[in-house]
């Protein structure tokens, strides 16, 4: 769990606050509330930091650190910060890849 919160810490320069705002948007509509709704706009914030990383590695999204969202939850509790990780890696797996789009 502390390597996935230093990646988190790593990718907050590449999360894009118009980012966060539309994912949520398309969450609600979605008809995602909840739980379901905070780990989907993560899992989309995530998803987009990791491809501007890629595409611009010294790219800075961010100039300022990014405020506490969805993506810096912090319970104090291991079970269920590990419950909450869990339920950001199962949005993000239905995240579709760009290479999937494009081949679609």
């Amino acid at each position: 769990m502390i390597e996935i919160q230093d990646g988190l810490l790593a990718l907050r320069p590449y999360m894009d606050p118009a980012v966060t705002a539309s994912a949520r948007q398309a969450a609600l509509l979605a008809d995602l509330s909840g739980r379901a709704l905070q780990a989907a706009v993560q899992a989309t914030v995530l998803s987009q930091a990791l491809r501007a990383k890629r595409a611009e590695p010294g790219l800075r999204v961010a100039e300022a650190p990014v405020t506490q969202g969805p993506y810096m939850r912090k319970s104090g509790d291991y079970a269920t910060e590990v419950a909450w990780l869990l339920s950001v890696a199962r949005a993000f797996s239905k995240i579709p890849s760009p290479r999937k789009r494009r081949s679609s």
